[in-house]
């Protein structure tokens, strides 16, 4: 049996050294109660930079209590802690998933380049993660369940309690006398895990001692073979990508099947948003890949969406429901977040391109969007073009062309980021100019 003390746990954080900042993910149960008390005593002994983070989903009434035990428990151990409050938005992929995905989204924002975060997976979740979704049917890469560690951010996810057992841990905090707290929920039998944990996986191991040791072996030998997939996908993706968020058609209809739909689900994985499931990968395929040339097919799921323009596949976050935006000032001294989907103005100087600097200091800028009659005599052209035949001749997506974004100064339109300035406001060849690029996201 593997021991669970400090020598053992410092072996674990070796492959990531150097660090800068170790940040246990503290929710109060048994599981992370413990691993910060391991991380105090190594704090102790290697002066290591630590602290915990508690996310308070406020799906319970007992949440704020929470928040309390886990302030008492930092201030008595003498370890700086932050408290999050999320929103858990309903997505249909159930509760779990949804209270995972809220509190992912805080701990990718704060980690900093260096920083390890961790968390108290052991080795029972990995079993009871390898059957709950075998029941669903999950791929090889579903089936890899719990990574050991993984980027997130600008850091590290790291689970170094894997190969540990519930009991083990449940063990030691009885012998170091440690209060955690027991959140009410685990003994609901309607929730898919704990009838798994309660009554499937003991029902299990009385049939057959060793299943949850299988199940994580198991758990093992599929991440083996997800990492073959990916290292194929990426060989396709060098084929198929014209874009980080564009796939070209004709080679993914060149591909067989499976290798068509691990490729889609390396491309999504890869670029961070929430990987699909089977029946919207086939409809990415049969609805995409295969619609009529003239046709503009959209396929969304939580927090994403595929549509097809021309003979390119185009990945991207779903669009706001609400085309109709408000225009917005911008004082150009850093990039403009234009808002969820819209992604992000940013300018440079560069001599002979762009638009004049000195138009800029006696007239606001700002970010307006398409309303329909727009019209621009681009710079180094003759008569002036609407928008709708600019956008046509750049392959501009139809559905982009309601986002994008379109930069006035003053009353008068003045550029169009990463397509023309208007000729009016155009600078000469030896001029000093401004220039404005769009990345959509």
């Amino acid at each position: 049996m593997q021991p669970l003390d400090i020598d053992w746990l410092w072996q674990q954080f070796q492959p990531f050294v150097p660090f800068k900042r170790v940040v246990v993910a503290l929710s109060g149960g048994v599981d992370s109660t413990v691993l910060l008390h391991l991380m105090q005593q190594l704090q102790q002994q290697h002066d290591l930079s630590l602290s915990a983070i508690h996310i308070n989903h406020q799906l319970q009434t007992e949440s704020d209590g929470w928040v309390d035990q886990c302030i008492e428990l930092c201030e008595r151990w003498q370890i700086p802690l932050q408290v999050e409050k999320v929103i858990v938005e309903k997505s249909g992929h159930g509760m779990e998933s949804d209270a995972r995905a809220a509190r992912y989204r805080i701990f990718d924002a704060q980690l900093q380049q260096g920083d390890i975060l961790l968390q108290g997976h052991h080795a029972d979740d990995q079993a009871e993660t390898v059957l709950m979704r075998l029941m669903r049917g999950s791929g090889v890469r579903g089936l890899a369940a719990i990574p050991a560690e993984r980027a997130l951010g600008h850091g590290r996810v790291v689970r170094p309690l894997l190969p540990i057992s519930r009991q083990q841990i449940i063990d030691y905090a009885a012998h170091h006398q440690l209060n955690w707290i027991e959140d009410p929920s685990n003994s609901d039998r309607t929730i898919e895990r704990n009838l798994i944990r309660h009554e499937i996986l003991p029902q299990m191991e009385r049939q057959r001692s060793g299943v949850k040791k299988a199940l994580v072996r198991s758990a093992e030998q599929f991440l083996e073979s997800a990492e073959l997939l990916d290292q194929l996908a990426e060989i396709d993706l060098q084929s198929a990508q014209l874009e980080p968020l564009q796939l070209g058609c004709d080679v993914l209809l060149e591909l067989e099947h499976g290798r068509c739909r691990n490729l889609l689900r390396y491309w999504i994985s890869k670029n961070g948003f929430l990987t699909p499931s089977s029946a919207v990968i086939d409809r990415i395929i049969y609805e995409g890949l295969h619609s009529r040339a003239d046709a503009h097919p959209l396929i969304d799921w939580f927090g994403a969406e595929v549509r097809r323009y021309r003979n390119s596949l185009y990945l991207m976050q779903r669009a706001p429901s609400e085309h109709e935006y408000a225009p917005l000032k911008w004082d150009l001294c850093s990039a403009l977040q234009l808002g969820e989907g819209l992604g992000i103005l940013s300018s440079v100087k560069q001599i002979g391109a762009g638009i004049r600097t000195s138009l800029i200091v006696d007239n606001e800028v700002t970010i307006r969007w398409r309303a329909g009659g727009e019209r621009i005599q681009p710079a180094g052209r003759t008569g002036h073009h609407t928008l709708k035949n600019l956008f046509q001749e750049a392959a501009i997506p139809l559905w982009q062309r309601e986002r994008y974004p379109l930069i006035y100064i003053g009353e008068k339109l003045a550029y169009i980021p990463n397509l023309c300035a208007a000729a009016e406001f155009a600078v000469e060849k030896d001029e000093e100019g401004l220039l404005f690029e769009w990345n959509p996201q």
